[in-house]
């Protein structure tokens, strides 16, 4: 099936918004590759929120894995993994897969590298035709894009041109990434050139017999550190750090005995998009590799096409849990599922929690700045007054009940009511008359002293005034 090629340049802001629409971002891109959950995943055109939730959206439920454990081996019936590194795994992860996919039923999702939606993005955003936007930030946008496909091309760089797996063998190819224009195979009927967005240049190929020859050649063979260099065999071939996992796969191939491949999307030209690979070692479980990114990320789905292709996809994974794999290294295989388990405050870390408590936290550490005198505001202490009578009262009341005499206490407020109130007749003035005459700080020279005894005749009665305070 061929297609007509139409040229059409979308908008930047068409672009943005859409992103912005299916992600939910509202602040910045970033450019986390391959998570499917959080707020950075969200925000990344390399993420796959929107299609962990058209995966959610047919009733799956999904999981973030972070380990090949037990209990992923039970609750998960597909895995789709998008590892942030090109398909050069370990041997134990491959054997782990294996035993996942031999209990029956399972799917299993890979995603090849060699493709950079961040990248794709920003050249969209640099060069658009949206006036609005100033020189400066398209310089910017294309500084962006430029950087992540230095980023690409260095990680490629660090690999064979072929690398192997149980179920297929990667061409990683040089050059530059081929938009596709032309598709066969049964999902292909779907696609419009001028809405598809999906490029390619390392693709997967099936497994042959002439591959075992050729794979065992290129890697049975190790240095030995204890022997010299031989200066005449500088050209010789590199010893990789990968070559012994690749060694270890290469020899568990059975000759005639490969998983089947059944083509879903090929380029015009033959190279596999998406496949299907069934039996072998796959028992009746189905291994279903995609070539890049540029299908199923956020930046991807903006496109129509891509939403359909996706629908495929789901519409085809057997019922049960859905986790979702990303990451530059190999999840570590592990025999118990402590590792699965939220332990304490681990709970605070996750989304969306980790949003409220980063906040909770800057406010608990301002009300602890404000709480400590050290920290806090300056402010001016109150000035003692040199003309407030009302403090003179309070010291002499203090030292009257520092001193604890009693009848001191109430000569000296009587004489405070004869010598400075001039009252002579209250209760108060004359509450001093039961003890002996005693000088009071109130006292004058000239004043006589307060006779004890009964009440004379001249006194006023004592019904007139109120009775002394006991």
């Amino acid at each position: 099936m061929r297609h007509s090629l139409q040229p059409q340049r979308a908008l930047a802001g068409s672009i943005l918004g859409l992103l912005v629409l299916l992600t939910g971002c509202q602040v910045q891109v970033t450019n986390t590759y391959g998570e499917s959950e959080g707020y950075d995943a969200e925000c990344s055109p390399s993420g796959l929120t929107v299609l962990r939730s058209m995966v959610e959206k047919k009733g799956h439920t999904t999981y973030t894995v972070r380990s090949l454990s037990p209990s992923n081996m039970n609750r998960l019936n597909t895995i789709l993994w998008a590892p942030n590194a090109f398909p050069s795994h370990s041997a134990e992860t491959y054997r782990w897969l294996a035993k996942w996919c031999a209990s029956g039923n399972r799917t299993l999702i890979y995603v090849g590298r060699d493709f950079s939606p961040n990248q794709a993005y920003w050249s969209s955003f640099g060069l658009g035709e949206d006036a609005s936007l100033s020189s400066q930030d398209r310089f910017n946008a294309l500084s962006m894009a430029a950087q992540e496909e230095s980023e690409l091309d260095t990680m490629r760089r660090a690999y064979r041109k072929r690398i192997y797996s149980p179920w297929n063998r990667w061409v990683i190819a040089d050059g530059e990434m081929e938009r596709i224009n032309e598709w066969t195979g049964p999902w292909a009927s779907s696609l419009d050139a001028d809405a598809c967005r999906i490029y390619l240049r390392t693709h997967a190929e099936p497994l042959q017999d002439p591959d075992l020859a050729a794979a065992r050649k290129l890697l049975d063979w190790e240095p030995d550190p204890t022997k010299p260099v031989n200066a005449a065999k500088q050209y010789a071939p590199e010893w990789r750090t990968t070559d012994v996992q690749q060694r270890e796969i290469s020899q568990n191939w059975i000759e005639g005995q490969f998983p089947i491949r059944t083509v879903l999307l090929q380029s015009g030209d033959g190279r596999d998009l998406i496949a299907r690979y069934t039996e072998g070692s796959l028992s009746n479980s189905q291994l279903i590799l995609v070539a890049n990114q540029s299908l199923f990320s956020n930046y991807g789905l903006i496109h129509r096409p891509h939403r359909d292709l996706a629908q495929q996809l789901i519409a085809g994974l057997p019922t049960g849990g859905v986790g979702f794999i990303t990451g530059s290294m190999d999840p570590p295989v592990r025999s118990d599922d402590l590792d699965e388990r939220q332990k304490g405050f681990e709970m605070l870390t996750i989304w969306p929690l980790n949003v409220i408590t980063i906040h909770a936290a800057f406010l608990g550490v301002a009300a602890m700045i404000a709480a400590f005198p050290i920290f806090g505001r300056p402010f001016r202490l109150p000035k003692k007054s040199t003309s407030d009578f009302g403090q003179h009262i309070d010291a002499v009341g203090e030292m009257m009940q520092r001193s604890g005499d009693r009848e001191y206490a109430v000569r000296t407020i009587a004489e405070y009511f004869r010598q400075v109130r001039k009252d002579t007749v209250s209760p108060w003035a004359t509450i001093d008359k039961e003890f002996t005459t005693t000088q009071s700080p109130f006292a004058s020279a000239s004043s006589p002293p307060v006779q004890s005894g009964p009440t004379t005749d001249s006194d006023p009665p004592t019904d007139s005034v109120p009775a002394p305070p006991p």
